[in-house]
């Protein structure tokens, strides 16, 4: 029997162990922002609910309605800003008018609010870039579903986009309440890339459980996504959907079951990402909906497919104490060099380095 699944050295310089399927392995931290210090954003007030790496440049972006309708840039390396915030204010409508935001394969960026009902205006942002930003050009409208024709059921509280040129596509969800009959995931494409999008495809998953999804692009298809559900009826999953047909995707894609010892601070709501690192995808997944009373450290997971446990993990995510995130809304960033980013809503800002397996590596059987 493996006792093991992986063991390896870690980046020598450092000096860091690869996680095994029975230890926690924690992330060397590169920076950390609490609420209510050094970025007026990051605050406790549940407006900052988006992060997003940007390629393009090496910086971070935070979405937040704190103080004003905002994309914040955000050095990647120290956690400082960098210049004055993208002009948002104008950006109007929906439930919540600005959720999340994406950078595509181009370095134009993308942030979406939040329809809560057929009566609420679902909206899609892009500036041009991140230079385009910070000098507070116009940002352009790039979708919208009007109030009173949108879609009857909850879209934004998640987002994800991918591809570059005529191939980008975007994705979102909402949270499920206990009174809709019919949850979909929306696909949004510009097949001319004129900055025109149209929705593709409006894809059913079934079964769709109460509570609050969260989704995130598959590393290698962009027919797939990763859709992590919770109830309070099972164990919570990572799922992959395929976004034709709104199935349970191929075989070759393995879901992930979380809720095992040890990981109950990520089964219920909490954002997600993909990535694939030495050839192995992994998936990161945030803080989910908590109480400040929690007897327990805040801290975002990394699972491996086809392991049942997180086995690396972030330091605690709080200042002096755990600040409520009842919609365990927030956001997480992982990229192949294994650098994570995470936006713990109300809590912090922070950004964590972690070493994974050679793809060479082989398993270990320590124990006979």
């Amino acid at each position: 029997m493996k006792a093991l699944r992986h063991l390896a050295l870690g980046v020598a310089a450092c000096g860091l162990l690869t996680a095994s399927a029975e230890a926690q392995v924690t992330g060397t931290q590169i920076f950390k922002v609490d609420a209510g210090t050094t970025l007026a954003f990051v605050a406790n007030d549940n407006l900052s609910r988006g992060l997003a790496y940007n390629s393009a440049t090496g910086n971070l972006l935070v979405a937040s309605r704190t103080g004003s309708n905002s994309i914040h840039v955000v050095n990647a390396a120290t956690g400082a800003a960098i210049g004055s915030p993208f002009n948002a204010t104008d950006i109007t409508g929906g439930t919540l008018v600005l959720m999340k935001v994406r950078v595509d394969g181009d370095g134009r960026i993308y942030a979406n609010n939040l329809s809560g009902s057929a009566a609420s205006t679902f909206k899609m942002y892009r500036w041009a870039s991140e230079a385009s930003g910070l000098a507070n050009d116009v940002r352009s409208l790039v979708f919208e579903r009007v109030g009173g024709s949108s879609y009857g059921y909850r879209v934004g509280d998640s987002m994800d986009v991918t591809g570059a040129g005529a191939a980008v596509k975007i994705i979102a969800v909402g949270s499920k309440g206990g009174a809709d009959t019919v949850n979909n995931i929306v696909v949004l494409t510009d097949p001319e890339n004129d900055g025109t999008f149209v929705d593709a495809e409006v894809v059913p998953v079934t079964p769709f459980p109460v509570g609050i999804p969260n989704i995130a692009y598959d590393s290698n298809d962009t027919n797939i996504a990763w859709y992590k559900k919770s109830e309070t009826t099972d164990d919570s999953q990572i799922i992959d959907i395929n976004l034709t047909t709104g199935a349970d995707g191929p075989g070759t894609n393995q879901d992930v079951v979380m809720g095992t010892a040890g990981d109950a601070d990520v089964t219920t709501g909490g954002p997600i990402d993909v990535a694939t690192i030495n050839g192995t995808k992994y998936f990161a997944v945030g803080p989910s909906a908590t109480a400040a009373s929690s007897s327990e450290p805040l801290r975002a997971k990394i699972f491996e497919e086809n392991a049942g446990t997180a086995g690396w993990q972030t330091g605690p995510l709080q200042g002096t104490a755990i600040n409520a995130n009842a919609n365990g809304s927030g956001d997480v960033v992982l990229l192949p060099d294994g650098r994570l980013f995470v936006l713990a809503t109300n809590n912090s800002l922070s950004g964590w380095q972690f070493s994974f397996p050679s793809a060479n590596v082989q398993d270990w059987n320590l124990h006979n």
